[in-house]
Order: C-alpha cells, then structure tokens, then sequence
C-alpha cells in the first residue's frame, strides 16, 4: 500500500470514529431539550382551557409565553456546544494520533493538535446554510412553527381533541422540529471542527503534500454533488472545496504527498490499496463515479430515481452528467438537454 493509500484509509478510520462523537451529542442534546417538555405542555394546556377558545388569542399567549422557555433550552443547547468543542479538542487529539501515527507514518507527518486558536476560528466561522448563532437559528424555525399553531388549534378541536391532548399534540410538533435541527446542527458542528482540523494538519506538512483529493463516502445516501467531486484533485490546496459541503456532510480531503522518491523514503510505492464502500472493499483508485457504473440496474435506479434512470440508461449517459453544482439535474433538465 503506497504512503497517499495509507494516510486515506486512516483518515477513513478516523472519520468512522468521529460519527461515535457524533452520536454521542445527539443523545445528550435531546436528552436537554427533553428537560423542560413537560412545562411546555402546560403552558400550552392553560390557554386552551375552556368552554370557549378564541384561536387568534391562544396563540399569540402561547407564542409570548414559549419564548422565554425555547430561549432557556437555545442557552442550554449553546453552553453544550461550548463543553463539546472543547472536548473535540481531546477527542481530536486522540484519534488523529491513533489514524495517523504510526511506524512509518510518524517519522515525516507533523501531527497538529487543535489548539485554543483553531476554537477562536470555529466559534467565529459560521456552519453552512446556518444562521449566525443556534438561537437564532432556532427563533426562525420556531417562528416558522407558531405560523402553524392556528391550523394546529383549529384542527385538534374539529377532531374533538381535550385541551391536554391537544396541548401534548402541539409540544410534540415543537419538540420533533427542534431534535431535527439541533442534529442536523451538532451533527455539521462536529464536521466543521474536523474540516478545520484537517486544513490545519496540511498547512502544516505542506512541504511533503502536492495536493489534495476529494473523498466522498461510497454508498447510497451520498449526495449527487459530493458523488461527483469524489476524487477530485487541487494542487493547491486552498484551491479546494471547504468540508463540510452541506448539512451532515460525510467528505473530506485526503492530502496526496509527494512519492516516496520525491521525500527520499526508502518506502516502495503499491498501487494495490483498498477504500471501504458499502458492499465491501474496491481499488483505492476507484471514484464514487466508477463505483456506480458497476452496480447493479436496481441499486442505479434508486440512487438516481426511476425516470431519471430511464434517461441515463437511454441515453448512454454517465453519472457526471447527471449533476450540477445544486445536485441531481431535473427531469425537464434532462430532457431538454439529452433528448431536444
């Protein structure tokens, strides 16, 4: 296995090992946010009380009243965030050294540490499609929400629900739409600390790197675009693609190191290294694109949709072809591309 094979299959490990911190942080944040769900039906129940409900009223009392209580969880949520990026710190220490040090590795790659600077950079540097802060972000989710209520209220009364299952009806409706968000969120923090992480540890071995590639995760909930950067190359590698690309984003940049001749290593260069993808081990040198060719017409035509999969098949077209930079091109694209 050549040096670049070596440092990829760890840093798949790494990554492997990072969705257990991943996990992790999803349950204790739904476990806060759990906290104070009980009072958020009362409070609900209380202006639904009574023989005669002015809908408008109910909700806009509700809306006042929630508000302190959804900011407490959003302070909750931020203090928590505070405390995990501080982990990750240890946790990133720990799990780069244990993908990346090893007998060969270790004697020419400079480990770095995430240090307080790279916190400063991450706290400062917004996640993508986010708002500035998790607060804010969760006001505008929650607003979007309360634009419900008045359907919610109405609704509940026409199917001759209590004013308490009602109540508990509408927390839940609140509670599912913040544990989507707040995973959707710690899930793309987690990955922006690892991004950065990662840009740091190849400024600081630029002397011995090239480049970087692209790698994408090689099944069938990758998206379109990633699919396709999947073994793209820069020679520069502020040249490339921040990671994460999008929410809950899997990729990452691999650095390519110059051969083994070029730093005076006695290692021999192989070309027979391996990278995981969902049925098992490929070449190392096997983009996502080759990957899909070789599938079966069935596992295509889910990825791809069964319209879609028809024009593909058609048409003789490649997967590349299927993508542009906001991800699987329309079926009216299609058409009036390949088929006018």
């Amino acid at each position: 296995m050549s040096i670049n094979e070596q440092i990829q299959e760890n840093l798949t490990k790494y990554r492997r090992l990072l969705m257990k911190v991943e996990n992790q942080a999803v349950k204790d944040a739904v476990k806060i946010l759990e906290q104070n769900t009980d009072l958020i039906i009362t409070i609900i129940a209380k202006e639904l009380k009574g023989d005669v409900i002015d809908t408008y009223k109910a909700k806009e009392a509700i809306k006042k009243r929630l508000l302190p209580v959804f900011r407490e969880r959003a302070v909750a949520i931020e203090k928590y965030v505070d405390k995990l990026v501080e982990d990750l710190v240890k946790t990133h220490n720990a799990l780069i050294y244990k993908a990346l040090e090893g007998e060969t590795l270790s004697q020419y790659i400079k480990l770095n540490k995430l240090t307080k600077r790279h916190l400063e950079i991450i706290m400062r540097r917004p996640l993508p499609a986010f708002a500035d802060t998790y607060e804010d972000e969760l006001k505008a989710l929650l607003d979007s929400q309360y634009r419900k209520l008045y359907k919610l209220i109405n609704q509940g009364y026409m199917d001759g629900l209590g004013y308490q299952e009602l109540a508990r009806k509408i927390t839940n409706e609140f509670d599912e739409l913040s544990r989507r968000y707040t995973t959707t969120y710690l899930r793309t923090l987690i990955q922006n600390v690892s991004g950065i992480v990662e840009s740091e540890w190849i400024a600081a071995n630029k002397d011995i790197i090239k480049g970087v590639k692209w790698i994408a995760t090689l099944d069938k909930r990758t998206c379109p675009r990633c699919a396709v950067l999947d073994g793209k190359y820069w020679k520069n590698p502020d040249d490339a693609l921040s990671v994460p690309l999008h929410h809950q984003c899997r990729c990452f940049k691999t650095p390519v190191l110059k051969s083994a001749k070029e730093l005076g290593l006695p290692q021999r260069e192989s070309n027979r290294g391996f990278r995981e993808s969902m049925d098992g081990l490929v070449p190392a040198d096997t983009d996502y694109q080759a990957w899909f060719e070789k599938m079966t017409n069935k596992d295509k035509s889910f990825i791809l949709g069964k319209k879609r999969f028809e024009i593909y098949q058609k048409k003789g077209l490649k997967f590349e072809d299927l993508v542009d930079e906001d991800g699987f091109l329309t079926l009216s694209e299609l058409r009036r591309y390949y088929e006018s």
